[in-house]
C-alpha cells in the first residue's frame, strides 16, 4: 500500500495511534512510543527505525496530526490529556508556542485545514465534546469554543 502524500489515523482505542507523512521524498509514521507516554517518534517507514523523540508534553499524548506550512516545512501538531495542544517544526524538531488551551479537558483529536484565504485552522477536540480552532500563523483562538460532539471524536 502506497502512502505517499497521504493522512492517515488508525484509532484501535484512545492510546494506539499512528500516522503517516511524507517529507523529503520518505514516508515517516508519527506514533506514540508505548501506553502512558507523554512522548512520541517519528518513524522512516521503510527502514523501520526510530528517526527523532518529540519532548514536551506532561501527560500521555493523545493525538497527532501534520500539516504544510508557507514555507513548506511540515509542522506538526500533537495533544494529550493535559488538554495542552504542541506545534511542532519537522525540520528542528522542536515546538513552537503550545495553544493555551486553558482547558482541563483530554484532547482527543486535532487536525488542520486551509481556508479560502490561504490561511491554515488547526482544529483541537477534547473529551468533553469541545472543538476550539485555532490560527496556525497568530496561535490565537478564532472565536469560541464550539460543543459539537459527544466523547471519542476522529479527525
Amino acid at each position: 500500500m502506497m502512502l505517499l502524500n497521504a493522512q492517515i489515523q488508525i484509532m484501535a482505542n484512545a492510546t494506539n495511534w499512528l500516522q503517516a507523512i511524507t517529507m523529503d521524498g520518505n514516508v515517516y509514521l508519527l506514533r506514540q512510543l508505548g501506553r502512558g507516554s507523554s512522548a512520541f517518534g517519528l518513524f522512516h517507514a521503510n527502514e523501520h527505525t526510530l528517526v527523532h523523540t518529540f519532548y514536551g508534553h506532561t501527560q500521555e499524548v493523545t493525538c497527532c496530526s501534520w500539516y504544510s506550512a508557507s514555507n513548506n516545512e511540515i509542522m506538526i501538531v500533537s495533544g494529550s490529556r493535559s488538554g495542552t495542544p504542541a506545534l511542532w517544526h519537522s525540520s528542528t524538531k522542536t515546538t513552537t508556542n503550545l495553544l493555551t488551551q486553558n482547558r482541563e479537558n483530554s484532547i482527543t483529536c486535532c487536525t488542520s485545514y486551509t481556508t479560502d484565504n490561504d490561511e491554515r485552522v488547526i482544529i483541537i477536540g477534547s473529551d468533553d465534546g469541545t472543538l476550539t480552532r485555532w490560527n496556525a500563523n497568530s496561535k490565537t483562538m478564532i472565536g469560541q469554543p464550539l460543543l459539537f460532539l459527544k466523547k471519542n471524536c476522529k479527525s
